[in-house]
Protein backbone atom coordinates (compact mmCIF):
# COMPACT_ATOMS: atom_id res chain seq x y z
CA UNK A 1 0.00 0.00 0.00
CA UNK A 2 3.09 2.26 -0.16
CA UNK A 3 2.93 2.91 -3.48
CA UNK A 4 -0.46 5.00 -2.97
CA UNK A 5 1.80 7.65 -1.36
CA UNK A 6 3.77 8.46 -4.63
CA UNK A 7 2.32 10.68 -6.61
CA UNK A 8 2.31 9.60 -10.02
CA UNK A 9 0.97 6.33 -9.39
CA UNK A 10 -2.07 7.92 -7.17
CA UNK A 11 -2.54 10.02 -10.08
CA UNK A 12 -2.76 7.18 -12.78
CA UNK A 13 -4.91 4.94 -10.17
CA UNK A 14 -7.61 7.60 -9.96
CA UNK A 15 -6.71 8.21 -13.68
CA UNK A 16 -7.33 4.77 -14.66
CA UNK A 17 -9.91 2.41 -12.81
CA UNK A 18 -8.15 -1.01 -14.12
CA UNK A 19 -4.92 0.71 -12.31
CA UNK A 20 -6.39 1.42 -9.27
CA UNK A 21 -7.70 -2.34 -9.63
CA UNK A 22 -4.19 -3.73 -9.65
CA UNK A 23 -2.43 -1.51 -7.44
CA UNK A 24 -5.17 -2.87 -4.47
CA UNK A 25 -4.52 -6.10 -5.84
CA UNK A 26 -0.71 -5.84 -5.62
CA UNK A 27 -1.68 -4.81 -2.17
CA UNK A 28 -3.74 -7.78 -0.94
CA UNK A 29 -1.27 -10.43 -2.88
CA UNK A 30 2.01 -9.16 -1.63
CA UNK A 31 0.36 -8.77 1.83
CA UNK A 32 -0.62 -12.80 1.71
CA UNK A 33 2.73 -13.90 -0.04
CA UNK A 34 4.39 -12.17 2.91
CA UNK A 35 1.85 -13.85 5.51
CA UNK A 36 2.29 -17.16 3.33
CA UNK A 37 6.22 -17.21 3.94
CA UNK A 38 5.68 -16.21 7.96
CA UNK A 39 3.20 -17.95 8.16
CA UNK A 40 4.87 -21.01 10.34
CA UNK A 41 6.21 -18.40 12.66
CA UNK A 42 3.87 -18.62 15.34
CA UNK A 43 4.59 -15.07 16.78
CA UNK A 44 4.08 -12.94 12.86
CA UNK A 45 0.46 -14.87 11.46
CA UNK A 46 -1.72 -12.86 13.81
CA UNK A 47 0.09 -9.07 12.48
CA UNK A 48 -0.27 -10.08 8.77
CA UNK A 49 -3.64 -11.22 9.69
CA UNK A 50 -4.13 -7.89 11.09
CA UNK A 51 -2.28 -5.82 8.19
CA UNK A 52 -4.21 -7.63 5.77
CA UNK A 53 -7.16 -6.35 7.41
CA UNK A 54 -6.49 -3.01 7.37
CA UNK A 55 -5.22 -2.76 3.99
CA UNK A 56 -8.68 -3.84 2.68
CA UNK A 57 -10.17 -1.12 4.78
CA UNK A 58 -7.52 1.05 3.50
CA UNK A 59 -8.97 0.40 -0.29
CA UNK A 60 -12.48 2.07 0.55
CA UNK A 61 -10.63 5.42 2.42
CA UNK A 62 -8.85 5.52 -1.11
CA UNK A 63 -11.87 5.28 -2.86
CA UNK A 64 -13.51 7.80 -0.77
CA UNK A 65 -10.30 10.30 -1.17
CA UNK A 66 -10.86 10.26 -4.70
CA UNK A 67 -14.05 10.43 -5.21
CA UNK A 68 -15.07 13.15 -1.85
CA UNK A 69 -11.67 15.24 -2.30
CA UNK A 70 -10.83 14.87 -5.85
CA UNK A 71 -13.99 14.58 -7.28
CA UNK A 72 -13.36 12.24 -9.81
CA UNK A 73 -15.33 9.12 -10.46
CA UNK A 74 -12.97 5.56 -10.57
CA UNK A 75 -15.67 4.01 -12.64
CA UNK A 76 -17.32 5.08 -15.37
CA UNK A 77 -20.63 3.65 -15.34
CA UNK A 78 -21.62 4.95 -11.88
CA UNK A 79 -21.31 8.73 -10.33
CA UNK A 80 -19.58 10.63 -7.09
CA UNK A 81 -22.39 9.90 -5.22
CA UNK A 82 -22.56 5.48 -5.86
CA UNK A 83 -18.78 5.54 -5.74
CA UNK A 84 -18.98 7.15 -1.80
CA UNK A 85 -22.14 4.97 -1.03
CA UNK A 86 -20.10 2.17 -2.21
CA UNK A 87 -17.19 3.31 -0.19
CA UNK A 88 -18.89 3.72 2.88
CA UNK A 89 -20.48 -0.15 2.65
CA UNK A 90 -17.37 -1.29 1.98
CA UNK A 91 -15.78 0.71 4.92
CA UNK A 92 -18.50 -0.41 7.58
CA UNK A 93 -18.45 -3.96 6.38
CA UNK A 94 -14.19 -4.29 6.74
CA UNK A 95 -14.13 -2.26 9.57
CA UNK A 96 -15.78 -5.08 12.08
CA UNK A 97 -12.71 -7.77 10.63
CA UNK A 98 -10.33 -4.65 11.15
CA UNK A 99 -11.19 -4.22 14.84
CA UNK A 100 -11.58 -8.27 15.29
CA UNK A 101 -7.72 -8.75 13.71
CA UNK A 102 -6.55 -5.77 16.23
CA UNK A 103 -8.14 -7.03 19.78
CA UNK A 104 -6.88 -10.38 18.46
CA UNK A 105 -3.26 -9.39 17.54
CA UNK A 106 -3.14 -7.61 20.95
CA UNK A 107 -4.42 -10.08 23.49
CA UNK A 108 -2.14 -12.53 21.95
CA UNK A 109 0.97 -10.25 22.35
CA UNK A 110 0.05 -9.33 26.13
CA UNK A 111 -0.64 -12.49 27.67
CA UNK A 112 2.91 -14.20 28.53
CA UNK A 113 3.31 -17.66 27.23
CA UNK A 114 4.06 -20.10 30.47
CA UNK A 115 6.58 -22.12 29.56
CA UNK A 116 6.28 -26.35 30.78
Amino acid sequence: MFIWFIPYFTALAYTYYNIFLLMNLMAFVSGFIVYLIYSNIDTLKRAYVEYNAMMFSMTALIIFYIALIENTTLYPLYGIEQQIIFSAILWATALPFMWLSTIDTLYQYSVPKTIT
